[in-house]
């Protein structure tokens, strides 16, 4: 809890400043989800890109990319607007810190380790400023898939499988962890 409530003060700390998506991933699950919240459904409101030649708008979406980010965006934009988008994607990422430091402690029964790994699933480089502070894959897609290889490992074949439903739904590679799971059953 201790560990979890750290990573949720400093997901917060940095997420606090952004007052709405600063890139193209961010800003397609915002206005996916916008449009979700306003009852249009899953339908663009705008051309993305021109990969499928559009005929024109609305237009369904996630032609691209799978809807998981968008309905957990559109939850937090009911909730409470572009802060409970944040509060969602905080929760979800911060979650990943105890996550790492469990996992650590289970293979190798080190504090240290289990500390290190918590510390680098806290502060992760590149991504540190991107954990929680839009609406991306990054923290529900790593949470599925390590929910799939935990679940995977410990021979809970149903829970595996909805584990990477939820992958599947969150990044189109998500079915890549299908081929894991297969390969441990």
């Amino acid at each position: 809890a201790g560990v979890y409530t750290l990573a949720l003060v400093v997901r917060l700390a940095l997420a606090w400043p952004v007052a709405g998506p600063s890139y193209f991933d961010a800003s397609y699950y915002a206005a996916a989800a916008e449009s979700l919240a306003a009852g249009h459904g899953l339908t663009d409101q705008a051309i993305w890109n021109y990969l499928d030649d559009p005929a024109g708008l609305p237009r369904p979406s996630h032609l691209y990319w799978p809807p998981l980010n968008t309905w957990l965006t559109a939850s937090g934009w009911l909730l409470n607007g572009w802060r409970g988008v944040q509060a969602i994607f905080i929760a979800l990422s911060a979650l990943l810190v105890p996550l790492a430091a469990y996992l650590a402690w289970s293979l190798w029964r080190r504090r240290d380790y289990a500390v290190v790994a918590g510390l680098l699933a806290l502060f992760s480089g590149h991504y540190t400023g991107y954990w929680g502070s839009a609406p991306d894959s990054f923290a529900p897609f790593a949470l599925a898939v390590a929910a799939a290889l935990l679940a995977a490992a410990s021979e809970r074949w149903a829970l595996a499988g909805i584990a990477t439903g939820l992958a599947a739904l969150t990044r189109a590679d998500g079915l890549l962890i299908g081929v894991v799971v297969g390969v441990l059953a």
